[in-house]
């Protein structure tokens, strides 16, 4: 899901900039993923390294951002309550299916790259639950998926050892556990008042502070 509605409720017409330029950011990298080669090893010193950055940070990012347009097509900070949002649910099933199922043709076509759709199909359906939860849940429920979801790959990938392509690509190139974790972070984001700017400041410091805490922790 990449696009967002453009009103939010209680508020009049505009974009969100940021998240517009994310997306860009985002699908930048996914190109810059699949056309270059990213899996040489990353030397600051060596700038010809430099685009190995955007392997698996390009669907980490595009994962996020598919919560956010959740949150973003079903309220934004003021969700969608009642008739209006089975009516959202309804809309996103739909959506979802058919990624999910664009997805699966492009496996099958056996195309060269790891195709992320089938998995955000799927998500998009499982986690309709989600949208009707306040921000605390969705986060204690991402990070709940964030501290589980190593043993869970790791337990699947043995189960599934002998498994075709389309189901590795499914389930073990991009983990469901794992990107539902994101999906709900993005949600919880797009719940939160995205035009103030105090706010915007918090996600930057808290996002940046997470990122160095998870880099340190890397390396150890």
């Amino acid at each position: 899901m990449t696009s967002a509605a453009s009103t939010p409720s209680g508020s009049g017409p505009g974009r969100l900039v940021g998240i517009d330029a994310a997306r860009g950011l985002a699908l930048l990298g996914m190109f810059t993923a699949h056309l270059t080669n990213v899996q040489q090893i990353l030397d600051w010193g060596e700038p010809g390294t430099w685009w190995v950055v955007a392997a698996g940070r390009s669907s980490v990012l595009f994962a996020v951002l598919a919560g956010v347009s959740l949150a973003l097509v079903t309220g934004r900070d003021h969700p969608l309550r009642g008739p209006a949002l089975t009516g959202a649910r309804r809309r996103i099933t739909v959506r979802g299916i058919l990624i999910a199922v664009l997805g699966l043709g492009l496996i099958l076509l056996e195309t060269p790259v790891a195709v992320i759709l089938p998995t955000y199909g799927i998500l998009f359906v499982v986690l309709l639950p989600a949208l009707s939860w306040r921000r605390a849940a969705l986060l204690w429920s991402a990070g709940a998926l964030a501290v589980i979801a190593l043993p869970v790959f790791a337990v699947t990938a043995v189960a599934l050892g002998d498994a075709g392509s389309t189901v590795h690509q499914v389930l073990l190139s991009y983990p469901p556990v794992t990107f539902a974790a994101y999906l709900l972070v993005g949600l919880a984001v797009g719940r939160s008042d995205l035009r103030s700017r105090r706010v915007l400041a918090r996600l930057a410091g808290g996002g940046a502070a997470l990122a160095v805490a998870a880099y340190a922790a890397g390396r150890r």
